[in-house]
């Protein structure tokens, strides 16, 4: 296989602390004297071939996913064009278009002899540019990826296209506003605090353990963001993380050791990024994590402390007297 991974424009999607994925770049969307000749080439070289498609489906060149919004038809797919002055090389894109607009979000030359580029819906819910190396960067919730993972190109405007999980909740999602951009991992859902994360209980995606001011401002959070990125916020920056990578995971489970535990969703069995190291050897059943002055605090029910992890980066949790580092 000879593919040119010259990538024309920028990914389809970026993943940032901010959104989820913001497109940038790319082409333009064009409006006016150019639709009508855009159209006669895209009407020539794509196919609709339904308007939903489901986990594992391919979007192969030259085809689209389609549906009728605000009376127009949306297509987004896989673009086949040839390459000027180039025998046998074609450009292939990934769009987003319709009467009235085009989007190109990023292209890959192909000069033939083996396997084509196509469009992928994981099961997570990104959609993979194979061949063009980019993806949505947006998973699924943990415990929502399943065969019902969908994508469809679906209104009402500002949507066009939109990726749902197991559940029917939106994953992520593209819109046309003033210019087509790409939405924050589940955007219509609020982020979900607690006072305290208890023996035995975990915490998902954009669950935190919560410290609030006297007026009832959030100041800072300890737990998993919308992409599940692990960390201690601080009036909305974060101040630590694990470690000098970034560290991701699906479930922030307490032990009954003591232990606070970073798993992935992963099959067989879960597995772990990240844990405490303190075991605590005099732990009460109504042990509990809290935020306390922007740090992070394992204690009993008596008030007495078994770790502490301090909001300055890169640092390990702080074992206290009758825990022990492991």
């Amino acid at each position: 296989m000879k593919i040119l991974a010259s990538l024309v424009t920028l990914a389809l999607f970026l993943v940032s602390s901010a959104t989820c994925a913001q497109v940038r770049g790319g082409s333009d969307v064009v409006e006016g004297s150019h639709v009508e000749s855009i159209n006669r080439k895209l009407g020539i070289d794509t196919t609709c071939i339904a308007q939903t498609i489901f986990r594992n489906e391919k979007i192969w060149p030259g085809q689209s996913i389609c549906g009728t919004i605000n009376n127009q038809t949306v297509h987004y797919g896989l673009i086949a064009d040839p390459y000027p002055g180039f025998t046998g090389f074609t450009t292939y894109t990934v769009a987003v278009w319709s009467d009235s607009f085009y989007k190109g979000f990023n292209s890959v030359g192909f000069s033939g002899g083996g396997n084509l580029p196509y469009l992928l819906l994981q099961g997570d819910g990104n959609v993979v540019f194979q061949g063009g190396g980019t993806s949505t960067g947006c998973l699924a919730r943990p415990g929502k990826r399943g065969s019902n993972i969908s994508m469809s190109v679906e209104g009402p405007l500002p949507d066009l296209v939109k990726v749902r999980d197991d559940d029917g909740d939106i994953v992520w999602k593209i819109e046309k506003t003033i210019r087509i951009s790409g939405s924050r991992c589940y955007p219509e859902t609020p982020p979900r605090c607690v006072k305290a994360l208890k023996e035995r209980q975990r915490l998902t995606w954009d669950e935190y353990v919560c410290e609030y001011d006297s007026s009832g401002e959030r100041i800072a959070y300890f737990g998993l963001d919308y992409s599940g990125l692990f960390g201690l916020w601080r009036k909305g920056e974060l101040v630590w993380r694990a470690g000098p990578n970034w560290v991701r995971g699906d479930y922030l489970h307490l032990q009954g050791d003591g232990h606070l535990v970073l798993y992935r969703d992963t099959e067989p069995a879960l597995t772990y990024t990240w844990v405490s190291n303190c075991v605590a050897g005099n732990m009460s059943p109504d042990s509990k994590i809290t935020v306390s002055d922007g740090d992070v605090f394992h204690t009993n029910g008596d008030g007495s402390t078994n770790w502490v992890l301090v909001g300055e980066e890169p640092s390990a949790p702080t074992c206290f007297e009758g825990c022990r580092a492991v």
